[in-house]
């Protein structure tokens, strides 16, 4: 009996598979990044950079820190000199003007926020001890996971659900306010 079901499964999950490679997985299957998205899209690059030198046993890139405090000192500059203001304008701008059109986007603004939120808080307490090698490590992860979940999820909804008009009108206040 038992090796009837895990065939069964096993056949099931080869049948879906093969049609979902057929027929494609919107979700998953990457767009074309829209222009008024890809400022945002270069930010991510940087800071996921950033979260693969915050990770335990990343190798040394060359020019980067390679000590814990290296890192930390590197964390904390660049979260002051770009990450708060790539923050700020997604959570000013962005998030106000996409909020509303699903209940799908509507519940990742609010992850999003959320761990926006948490990323401040740790990169805040995360101060020279014994918990900071792990500490990084959190930020590193959480940043990554972060970042990724925006690229694939929230700017494919935004690209699904919004016209290119509404697009371009968005791209046109993301520019206005990187210009202050």
């Amino acid at each position: 009996m038992d090796f009837y079901i895990e065939t069964s499964c096993k056949t099931i999950l080869i049948q879906f598979q093969f049609s979902r490679s057929l027929i494609g997985d919107t979700m998953n299957a990457p767009l074309k990044r829209h222009p008024a998205l890809i400022p945002l899209s270069h930010d991510h690059q940087a800071s996921l950079l950033l979260a693969m030198i915050l990770k335990k046993e990343t190798p040394q890139y060359r020019g980067m820190p390679g000590t814990t405090e290296g890192k930390l000192k590197l964390l904390q500059q660049r979260f002051q000199d770009e990450i708060k203001a790539h923050f700020d304008k997604e959570e000013n701008i962005l998030f106000p003007i996409i909020t509303g059109r699903t209940e799908e986007i509507d519940v990742l603004i609010d992850e999003l926020i959320g761990e926006h939120n948490a990323l401040r808080f740790m990169i805040e307490e995360a101060k020279p001890g014994p918990t900071l090698y792990d500490d990084i490590d959190k930020i590193g992860n959480l940043l990554d996971d972060h970042i990724r979940k925006e690229e694939r999820r929230l700017f494919q909804l935004i690209q699904l659900n919004f016209s290119e008009e509404e697009l371009s009108e968005i791209g046109s206040s993301l520019e206005t306010t990187g210009k202050d």
